[in-house]
């Protein structure tokens, strides 16, 4: 017997709340009476446990966790992968709710965290980026132009992640394959559900940047 239970609830009813004496313990008929009246408390209790722990990040599960990231982010800023459990996908809501924003180093923790390769950026404004004449980079090695006539903007070029899209299928408009023969087949984003899409790297960016700063920003695949 545990607190909560039905065989709780039952003994409280038969010690408690029974006339002494009235009944024998061990008779089918009050023991069936009362396993039926012991029956709802106990699953309410059993309901009043499952709700104090969905309330809390920490402890919340299954499609709760999910109900806390759109809490938290907005409806489907923040999903979970495909067969994510609920461990992993705890943890990575705990980190981005109290994720720093607004710099270029939380810039570069958060794409290095989503996709697993560093960003590269470029600030024109930045002559740590552009370098300078006479000053630690020579003429060409810098990598780009730098400018004063663009504040607050920036480059990024951000690498998706490894084993992107669907191994082995050719892409539309190659020459990989026939109908009936071939590395072609039809394909849905139910195929690629679980990897890092496009749309949620921009999404983590938006979330990320500060206000009235314009983030350029490229997207490739890995090699």
């Amino acid at each position: 017997m545990a607190v909560g239970d039905r065989d709780f609830f039952k003994d409280l009813m038969l010690h408690h709340q029974l006339p002494t004496g009235w009944f024998d313990e061990d008779g089918q008929v009050i023991n069936a009476v009362l396993d039926a009246l012991a029956t709802a408390p106990a699953f309410d209790f059993d309901q009043l446990l499952y709700v104090a722990q969905q309330n809390r990040l920490a402890t919340a599960t299954e499609m709760n966790l999910d109900l806390i990231a759109e809490d938290f982010f907005g409806k489907g800023m923040f999903r979970r992968r495909k067969g994510e459990g609920d461990d992993s996908y705890r943890s990575r809501i705990a980190a981005e709710r109290l994720r720093p924003r607004a710099t270029r180093q939380a810039m570069i923790n958060m794409i290095t965290d989503l996709t697993g390769v560093a960003p590269v950026i470029f600030e024109p404004g930045n002559v740590s980026d552009t370098g300078s004449y006479g000053y630690d980079m020579a003429y060409g090695e810098a990598g780009a132009y730098g400018s004063l006539n663009q504040p607050y903007e920036f480059f990024m070029t951000v690498t998706r992640p490894l084993g992107q899209g669907i191994p082995d299928v050719a892409g539309y408009g190659s020459d990989d394959g026939a109908y009936g023969a071939g590395n072609i087949e039809y394909a849905s984003l139910d195929n690629i559900e679980g990897e890092v899409t496009d749309t949620e790297i921009y999404q983590s960016i938006a979330r990320t940047v500060p206000a009235g700063v314009t983030a350029w920003t490229e997207i490739k695949s890995g090699t």
